[in-house]
């Protein structure tokens, strides 16, 4: 075994590697960078200028005081105006979680928040305590944002979604693979990393194939199904090691821009499931995208090795895979019936949007994806072994 793994290691295509490395470095790491450096959001009331948030910790806590200071003001003119029990509460508690938050004290901001929500729940949906430009009041968001605050309540975290869902550096990653629910759907960085894994096993699995040294591992000491899975193995580890760098390497440098917080692996990441408000902390959804990459590399890797069997040029069985990863691009999906498009793996191209369960994927839970990449990587290994066994018993009729 040990022999097998480092003739594997030694045979990896080290050059296609390092390409890939520094593809995935500027998609992901340089648009990550590129996005903190330049990206704003700002606000503007009447008669006032333009307040921007830039991103970094400050700028972002100045701008949601900021609006909360507008939104008092706003108001204390209609308190004063219908003096109902109901606005002067309401007064009372946006007054007492601006001073929570400029005490920095955001255990107690959000305490405050869920209780206003709970006391008064019509009006804490149409106009948030502490405002978000990213979340529309009254529409389905503001489920997921009230559940992501109970979530920070009940697990005594001190930050503000507000703040952290930009300022923090490891948000900021999740943004850029498209775990953020705003902006950036990570399409780009998910196409990268998959086409990495068809064109790195298309060069694994052809490279014998297409040499003809394939056919010396009918006499090699140990059996073919051993070679797939070591070979299979091997590749898969140094994929998953290209894209833990790249992803730690964005990270650093992500920590090293000036303002920004490194933020929390437990921040709330809420999503609708099965019409179900879920609330899981983001180690957990990070978790679910990495399965995912993962369950595209193997597909890849069952895929490509059975196009070598069948072709000795690598270019058709790039071209194959690549067709199923572009399908939803080139409106093949759009030909299918809508209810098997939903078994497709062509499905399941934009990595970060199924890991949090995006209005396409809310019906859908990880655990069938798993099943449905299960399914096609094993009947491209049953028909690979069937492939196999023809093979050998035509060589065996030819020595007879």
């Amino acid at each position: 075994m040990q022999a097998q793994i480092i003739l594997e290691w030694k045979k990896q295509p080290w050059l296609l590697y390092l390409f890939w490395t520094v593809i995935l470095g500027v998609v992901i790491g340089g648009f990550a960078v590129h996005h903190e450096l330049t990206a704003w959001h700002g606000v503007t009331y009447m008669g006032q200028k333009t307040v921007r948030a830039t991103g970094t910790t400050k700028s972002e806590l100045d701008f949601v005081e900021y609006e909360m200071t507008q939104t008092i003001k706003e108001t204390e003119k209609s308190a004063a105006q219908t003096a109902t029990d109901q606005d002067r509460g309401y007064l009372t508690a946006q007054k007492q979680t601006l001073a929570a938050i400029k005490a920095r004290d955001f255990v107690r901001a959000n305490q405050i928040v869920q209780q206003v929500g709970q006391k008064y729940p019509t009006l804490a949906r149409m106009a948030p305590i502490i405002p978000d430009d990213f979340v529309y009041p009254g529409n389905a968001q503001t489920d997921s944002r009230n559940a992501a605050q109970d979530y920070l309540v009940k697990h005594k975290l001190n930050m503000l979604m507000e703040v952290d869902t930009h300022s923090a550096v490891l948000n900021a990653f999740a943004w850029t693979i498209g775990m953020a629910g705003w902006g950036s759907d990570g399409k780009l960085q998910s196409l990268a990393i998959i086409i990495m894994a068809v064109t790195v096993f298309a060069m694994v699995f052809y490279r014998d194939r297409k040499r003809g040294t394939d056919s010396l591992m009918q006499v090699a000491p140990f059996s073919r199904l051993g070679w797939v899975l070591t070979t299979g193995a091997v590749t898969l580890a140094i994929l998953n090691a290209i894209v833990l760098l790249i992803s730690a390497g964005t990270i650093v440098a992500l920590t090293l821009l000036p303002g920004h917080n490194f933020g929390s692996l437990l921040f709330p990441v809420a999503f609708t499931l099965l019409d179900k408000t879920v609330v899981l902390p983001l180690w957990q959804v990070w978790l679910g995208w990495w399965l995912l990459a993962n369950l595209w590399f193997v597909f890849a890797g069952a895929c490509m090795f059975l196009f070598s069997l069948v072709s000795r040029n690598e270019i058709v069985g790039i071209s194959l895979l690549l067709l199923v990863v572009f399908a939803p691009q080139l409106q093949i999906l759009a030909l299918l019936p809508p209810a098997l498009v939903t078994y497709l793996p062509a499905n399941f191209v934009v990595l970060g949007s199924v890991a949090r369960h995006a209005e396409a994927y809310s019906a859908l839970p990880l655990v069938q994806v798993v099943l449905i990449f299960a399914v096609w990587s094993l009947v491209c290994v049953g028909l690979s072994a069937a492939l196999l066994r023809l093979r050998d018993r035509r060589l065996v009729q030819l020595l007879n």
